[in-house]
């Protein structure tokens, strides 16, 4: 994924692709943070959201938003994190979408210096429609993270040992390793995680895909978003149909993605 995102850059940039831009230097964020190098990430991240810059990009940012807030005050920029939390809040007043919703309490939660980050890590992690996302899973992992700071560690363990099940089933092997990591600070052992039922005979790739055709994402948006072509997606998805007994993307949605990709509708 991260050579995929350098050379996607390398070839995007002398033609002046500014989505692809945005989306190769979110990645190549996302990467740096989920490595624990805060520094890196927030130089990739920043330029989502910088006038001028080739890779500035709205959109992008504020589907970034979480990652640039986290960055941001991992680095000591509040004062620049606070107007990423802005902008991503005004958004989800505007739009109502639940991504943006759950993703402007997180931000908040992350620049609360008191109990109501507690109150804000609830509030974005209760919004409906956003439980198989990514970002849900990342709100756990900080909210895990912040448990354990103030000394809560049974309910830190709760949110943590959550967040490396379903990193692994996402096939975030990095993020695994940085939510047992802070699990382990708890005193608390991480079990071994493994697929259940379906989802041990789809790859990590093949989960991400069918993850995102659940969403509703067209082949192409699939794609851009895994720096795929749309072809390649089509041939994951075939293989996802078969391996679980469906006959098309529509049947995506009786699939449950966090209790091993079993059918919760009978068709």
């Amino acid at each position: 994924m991260l050579d995929a995102a350098e050379r996607t850059l390398a070839l995007a940039r002398p033609r002046r692709a500014q989505s692809l831009v945005a989306s190769a230097h979110w990645h190549l964020g996302f990467h740096a943070l989920s490595m624990g190098d805060p520094e890196t990430a927030y130089l990739r991240l920043r330029s989502l959201a910088q006038p001028g810059h080739d890779a500035c990009h709205p959109t992008y940012a504020r589907l970034a938003a979480v990652d640039l807030v986290e960055a941001a005050t991992r680095v000591g920029r509040h004062a620049e994190a606070l107007g990423y939390y802005t902008d991503i809040r005004d958004w989800a007043v505007r739009s109502r979408a639940d991504w943006a919703v759950s993703a402007a309490y997180a931000c908040r939660a992350l620049l609360s210096a008191d109990d109501r980050a507690d109150r804000y890590f609830r509030r974005a992690l209760a919004v409906r429609g956003t439980r198989h996302d990514l970002n849900h899973v990342r709100a756990q992992l900080l909210y895990g993270k912040w448990l354990r700071r103030v000394r809560r560690r049974a309910d830190a363990a709760e949110q943590l040992r959550s967040a490396a099940e379903a990193f692994e089933r996402m096939g975030a092997n990095q993020w695994v390793l940085r939510a047992r990591q802070e699990l382990e600070l708890t005193g608390r052992r991480s079990a071994p995680v493994t697929a259940h039922g379906e989802t041990s005979v789809l790859t990590a790739q093949e989960q991400r895909v069918a993850r995102l055709a659940a969403q509703g994402l067209t082949n192409r948006e699939i794609g851009t978003e895994l720096f795929l072509s749309p072809r390649t997606v089509g041939h994951h998805l075939s293989r996802v149909f078969g391996k679980l007994g469906l006959s098309g993307r529509a049947d995506l949605g009786d699939v449950d993605f966090d209790n091993g990709m079993r059918i919760v509708r009978p068709r």
